[in-house]
């Protein structure tokens, strides 16, 4: 399997924590976290609440929401 960059997205609406310690709720769309991955479930999956979206191109980036 091939490496790429996945973007890590909220599917249902998830509390986070910010840098400074506090707490925002973010709405399901919300791109949490980008990852190096080769799609390999055995090894990593993304955690309950999220999906894995295939993002060669880099286009999605954290902070961002999209369609889910």
């Amino acid at each position: 399997m091939t490496v790429q960059r996945y973007a890590v997205i909220a599917t249902a609406e998830t509390t986070i924590i910010n840098p400074d310690g506090t707490t925002s709720s973010v709405a399901p769309g919300y791109v949490l976290n980008v990852v190096l991955w080769d799609g390999d479930t055995s090894i990593w999956s993304p955690p309950a609440g999220t999906e894995a979206r295939a993002d060669p191109t880099g286009a999605l980036q954290i902070g961002q929401t999209i369609t889910v």
